[in-house]
């Protein structure tokens, strides 16, 4: 379900799985498999839910909750720690915020420009993902970069694995990038592959199209 792997693959391993489990000619599998494209992230990667799947934000809503009020209380008392719910809630974020706005996080990398570049255009707990998709992009190697009259495009490919490689684009006229793999409009975050070819292009700083 939370593969993040290329349709193709994706198909190959509910195959693998069908045949391992003894469940092709189970209903359930069948009606399940025909909405794939509500549920597997190999469909849906394309689009940007946030971080959030399925119920996860209601129950994480809930868990907050329940840390203020409880079955017990009446009217008055529910309402009471409702509004301590909220106050906490608000508290946490503007916290969230002071961090971002104030201090600079010591730089990790080798690629001191694009770090400092995500600190400066992310907020603090957005960065630290960039960061860690930064420091994975030297496992990315270029194999191919064919040029066409408006744009570049670049074949990457994982570390000794021949038969993971993704398709990079660069847009000359808008100075945009764009992966076959979707984690950017899945995200909102430009992915390993595109921090490869940013290396590789020598680009010390985030074009405008990567910072949503």
């Amino acid at each position: 379900m939370l593969a993040d792997v290329e349709v193709e693959e994706f198909v190959r391993q509910w195959e693998a799985m069908m045949d391992e489990c003894l469940v092709r000619e189970v209903e359930w599998v069948k009606d399940l498999y025909t909405k794939k494209m509500a549920w597997a992230t190999a469909y849906i990667r394309r689009f940007f839910y946030a971080g959030l799947r399925t119920t996860s934000q209601c129950e994480s809503l809930h868990a907050k909750m329940g840390r203020f009020v409880e079955r017990r209380y009446r009217i008055l008392d529910f309402v009471t720690n409702f509004q301590r719910c909220v106050d906490f809630l608000i508290d946490n974020e503007e916290e969230l915020d002071f961090r971002s706005l104030y201090g600079s996080p010591i730089l990790q990398t080798q690629f001191p420009g694009l770090e400092k570049s995500g600190a400066l255009n992310y907020t603090r707990e957005i960065f630290l993902r960039f960061r860690e998709a930064l420091k994975r992009n030297v496992r990315v190697s270029i194999v191919e970069c064919n040029k066409l009259e408006d744009r570049r495009v670049y074949v990457t490919q994982k570390y000794r694995r021949p038969l993971f490689r993704w398709t990079v684009g660069h847009h000359f006229g808008t100075d945009s990038f764009f992966c076959s793999c979707m984690r950017m409009e899945s995200f909102r975050l430009p992915c390993v592959h595109i921090l490869a070819v940013l290396v590789q292009l020598d680009i010390g700083s985030l074009p405008e199209s990567l910072v949503l």
